[in-house]
């Protein structure tokens, strides 16, 4: 292997032979294959690891021809003749592009994720005060309203910043005496205090809140995704995701932007318009379950076995989908909504943030606690949503039935922004069954939000209702507090080491 590769090298300059060899890792498997794998180089551009693969497909040579035509030829052209020219799709599932981006809002962040492949990070507002990084108006990123509008927004979101900033002390002392230290450690008590405590306050960050977030995704999977997210209704959005597909052409040209057909522009434009922001305002369930398998008896039958039998750590296969998809409508905070969200395989609606259904109960429970805090949390909710209501009250109609429907969508997506993340939204969500059971398994930890936790024990009742005899690793027991949490800060682990 190592005289083959020598051999492939020698179309390469000298200089970079050696970096390359570096980044090459093989071994022989128990059965005769050939094991390989890249660390670095120029192997890990996405074009490059794109067209190594692709070969396979109309080449026998193996690894090593292969990464010879990558040298010889590069993968530039091919990757404008396969891929961008001619449309081979699957051939962008090779190649693998990360991207960071600092410094976008919450809204923006949930429709970069709301992708069944999407990967990647964002800064926590369960553990990081990201009040920081800042917040972003998006009436200043349009014409169409005056400085004296654009101000009102900038004071809106001032009065939530101002509150997030002076209640985090005070809000800690809280929590300590609420919950004494014990036989823990101080750092990892003061982390668990800190956790808690912005569990709490994220109810009064704004939509518009800024983060940071990582995406590392295929070259399909991620120029899809931009090229529909540029038809976005909100400028911040749609801006946001041109200006990737142009910073990644720039790198990338071969492979950035996708091809764009005929017609293609008019129907994402519309489907985005109409589909991207879930917003209904009638009378939403509190919760809804249900599921679409028809032949419930013969499946059953034929599986009951793996739900009953399955160790605890253990998920269903994933043959276990033909179960069917299980649908949860309900009303949540937009906060852990976001947390949720991030279950892959099914399909999230992402709401557009208002104001109709209310502060989630726990925050106000929570508040009590500090009545100081409390007034003064009434006082700037008070506030907010005198100035949301005044903003917004022309985009409702009432029926001759008396229910409201929006007559003016454009205006709420845009003041979506300073709704306090604590106001519950309709939610939907549809997941594959064997997913359905991995997120009540996951959610109903203790570490787990407690907006989100509920949601995910009325699944956990929902699932034995449905599907007896069913076996679950739910954490069932009361808590309002859960010391593990001090241990959830990846700084204070690399501290250590």
């Amino acid at each position: 292997m190592a005289k083959l590769l020598e051999e492939a090298l020698d179309h390469t300059e000298t200089s970079g032979k050696d970096e390359i060899l570096n980044s090459i890792h093989v071994a022989e498997s128990r059965t005769g294959a050939r094991l390989i794998t890249i660390t670095g180089g120029m192997l890990q551009n996405p074009e490059n690891q794109a067209m190594l693969q692709a070969l396979n497909s109309r080449e026998a040579g193996g690894f090593v021809k292969n990464l010879t035509e990558v040298i010889k030829r590069g993968s530039e052209k091919f990757m404008e003749k396969f891929f961008v020219g001619y449309g081979h799709k699957s051939i962008g599932d090779c190649g693998v592009v990360p991207l960071w981006i600092d410094g976008l809002s919450m809204v923006a962040t949930k429709q970069f994720e709301n992708w069944p492949l999407f990967s990647g990070q964002e800064t926590s507002t369960r553990y990081v005060d990201v009040t920081g990084v800042g917040w972003l108006n998006p009436l200043s990123l349009k014409k169409t309203f005056g400085n004296s509008a654009i101000k009102q927004f900038y004071e809106a979101f001032d009065w939530l910043f101002s509150f997030y900033k002076d209640a985090l002390p005070k809000m800690k002392e809280t929590v300590r005496a609420r919950f004494p230290r014990e036989n823990e450690s101080e750092s990892q008590y003061e982390n668990a205090v800190h956790a808690k405590t912005c569990d709490i306050l994220g109810a009064y960050l704004p939509c518009g809140a800024k983060t940071n977030m990582s995406i590392i995704m295929n070259i399909r999977q991620l120029g899809e995704h931009l090229q529909q997210m540029s038809f976005d209704p909100l400028p911040e959005v749609s801006w946001l995701a041109e200006d990737c597909m142009e910073f990644l052409h720039a790198i990338y040209p071969s492979s950035f932007p996708p091809k764009l057909y005929e017609g293609q522009a008019e129907y994402w434009k519309k489907v985005r318009k109409e589909t991207a922001y879930f917003l209904t305002l009638e009378n939403y369930p509190e919760y809804r379950f249900g599921h679409d398998l028809t032949d419930f008896e013969t499946v059953w039958k034929n599986w009951s076995w793996a739900l009953k039998e399955r160790p605890k750590g253990c998920e269903l296969p994933k043959e276990m989908r033909k179960l069917g998809n299980c649908r949860v409508t309900h009303l949540q905070d937009y906060r852990s909504m976001r947390d949720g969200y991030r279950h892959r395989d099914g399909t999230n609606r992402v709401p557009c943030a208002v104001m109709n259904f209310g502060m989630e109960d726990w925050y106000e429970k929570q508040m009590i606690f500090n009545e100081d805090l409390y007034r003064k949390s009434l006082n700037v909710l008070y506030k907010i949503e005198k100035f949301y209501s005044k903003n917004t009250k022309d985009c409702y109609r009432h029926t001759v039935w008396g229910f409201p429907f929006v007559s003016n969508k454009s205006t709420l997506l845009e003041f979506q922004y300073i709704v306090p993340m604590g106001y519950r939204q309709p939610c939907e969500r549809t997941l594959t069954f064997p997913s359905t059971v991995y997120y009540v398994e996951l959610r109903t930890g203790t570490r787990v939000h407690p907006t989100e936790r509920a949601v995910a024990l009325k699944v956990t009742k929902s699932l034995r209702e449905n599907f007896p005899g069913i076996t679950l690793y739910v954490d069932e027991s009361e808590s309002e507090w859960d010391i593990k949490r001090g241990k959830d800060v990846i700084a204070v682990r690399y501290s250590s080491i």
